[in-house]
């Protein structure tokens, strides 16, 4: 957390907003881990700069402390804070302040990630969480904890980031002419997230052992069914690249 630090990261948060507004760009604050960075965000958006806020489930969830029990495994950047952060995150996310939730997926391996057990090899492993199979799951057990509501769970995962990066209304939609890409979730299902049960690369997960509530049971792409029960129900190829308005083909 020292080396990188909330200060560290609310002056590049506060440089990137400044600039935004002065250039008239659209910016991006991915993995925003502390609330500060919405007020610093919300200041330049009331003088005009066009700017979002995405964060991830590690800084909703995760605590500073662990770094000590998990070492190499809880190395990302920025780092997990402090619980009254986390705490605050979920109130940021409700309002609306934070736009988007995302996996910020970064399966290194256990064995890469173990280098980092060595005298001297915390340099050595990768940063990043694999968190693709674990972000609905958390997230949805803190609307069933009354963390956030479901509508703006929804809005967060779906809606705001397909009109984020253009492709609203094909995508983040349900309507006339839409993909028709679902999540069919279980609010009622639990279960406890388990190293084994990881079906990336990867191998871990950060969130082992929590017991989770909230589910999704069925993913349809276009239609297709291309996941169950979180594994895989479709072989490789269906996926689209889809240019977002500023995209290079």
């Amino acid at each position: 957390p020292e080396w990188r630090s909330r200060e560290a990261e609310q002056v590049a948060a506060n440089t990137t907003a400044q600039l935004a507004r002065i250039a008239g760009c659209r910016v991006v604050l991915a993995h925003a881990s502390h609330p500060e960075v919405c007020d610093l965000v919300a200041r330049e958006r009331n003088r005009g700069a066009r700017l979002w806020i995405e964060s991830c489930p590690q800084y909703f969830y995760l605590s500073e402390d662990e770094i000590d029990t998990w070492g190499p495994f809880h190395k990302f950047t920025p780092p997990a804070r402090d619980g009254a952060s986390a705490a605050e995150m979920w109130r940021r996310l409700q309002s609306g302040e934070i736009d988007m939730i995302c996996a910020d997926h970064a399966p290194a391996t256990r064995e890469d990630k173990s280098r980092g057990l060595t005298p001297g090899g915390i340099w050595d492993c990768s940063f990043g969480l694999p968190g693709v199979e674990t972000v609905l799951p958390m997230m949805l057990t803190g609307a069933n904890e009354g963390k956030v509501s479901l509508e703006r769970l929804v809005d967060a995962r779906s809606r705001r980031p397909a009109q984020v990066y253009g492709l609203w209304p094909r995508k983040g939609h349900l309507g006339v002419g839409a993909d028709a890409d679902l999540v069919l979730v279980d609010m009622a299902a639990e279960k406890v997230l388990r190293d084994e049960d990881v079906v990336s690369r990867a191998g871990w997960t950060p969130f082992r052992g929590r017991r989770v509530k909230g589910l999704p049971v069925m993913t349809f792409v276009r239609g297709r069914l291309v996941a169950r029960d979180g594994r895989p129900a479709v072989e490789p190829g269906w996926g689209q690249f889809l240019p977002g308005p500023g995209a290079r083909t």
